[in-house]
């Protein structure tokens, strides 16, 4: 009887584990080295990542360094998988090279029309020009005094 009794207990104990309700979130983040909060508390220096949590609304926020952090409100449901995938950002897109021959003397794309080009262009003038004006030193060859004693 003592046998049964405990049986019954472990069965009971194991249906209330199960009735309490948790699912899954699966996240993906890029890059792969982000950190994973979930309400808070740091779960994972990496992804992926599987996280069982209990069903509800749970704040997770996945931030690096260097990169501005990404919150999420997501709702749990019992049994459910929820599947996230997370991009972080630059904070500051990488400025490409611009050499001034360039800015000057574009070349046209195959793909472009002569509109196209024509308004291109005039950004590429534009951009320089207004450069010029705020004396970004990129865009100056130098300075020259004139001294008239």
């Amino acid at each position: 009887m003592k046998k049964f009794t405990l049986v019954a207990s472990l069965l009971c104990l194991f249906s209330l584990s199960v009735q309490a309700g948790e699912g899954s979130l699966a996240l993906t983040s890029e890059p792969r080295d982000a950190e994973v909060y979930i309400n808070g508390e740091l779960k994972g220096n990496s992804t992926p990542l599987i996280l069982r949590l209990p069903e509800g609304k749970h704040q997770v926020e996945v931030k690096k360094a260097g990169k501005p952090s990404v919150n999420l409100e997501i709702v749990i449901a019992d049994g459910a998988v929820v599947s996230q995938k997370v991009t972080l950002l630059d904070i500051e897109p990488p400025q490409l090279p611009t050499k001034i021959y360039d800015m000057l003397h574009p070349m046209r794309d195959v793909f472009e029309t002569t509109t196209e080009f024509n308004e291109r262009r005039q950004q590429l003038l534009d951009t320089f020009n207004q450069a010029v004006q705020q004396q970004d030193s990129r865009y100056q060859a130098g300075v020259a005094y004139l001294n008239k004693n």
